[in-house]
């Protein structure tokens, strides 16, 4: 799982009971940082990512200014 936040990242997963689950931080709209995530589970059928400002109940007000630029310009 790749999570922006270095705080979320490093934070143990709760739901994560049946199988292990690894978390990373990163980007997770960066083809880059994807793709060293997915190469060492070798051939990945399906990708969901579920990226947004909703991410852990983030406030707009919290984002910096640069992640509300890129926000707006893909609009």
């Amino acid at each position: 799982m790749v999570e922006r936040s270095a705080e979320h990242a490093a934070a143990p997963r709760a739901d994560a009971t049946s199988q292990p689950l690894t978390m990373v931080e990163g980007d997770a709209t960066s083809s880059e940082v994807l793709g060293r995530r997915c190469a060492p589970a070798g051939r990945v059928d399906q990708l969901t990512c579920c990226v947004g400002v909703f991410d852990h109940y983030a406030w707009v007000r919290e984002l910096p200014v640069s992640d509300l630029v890129a926000a707006a310009e893909e609009t």
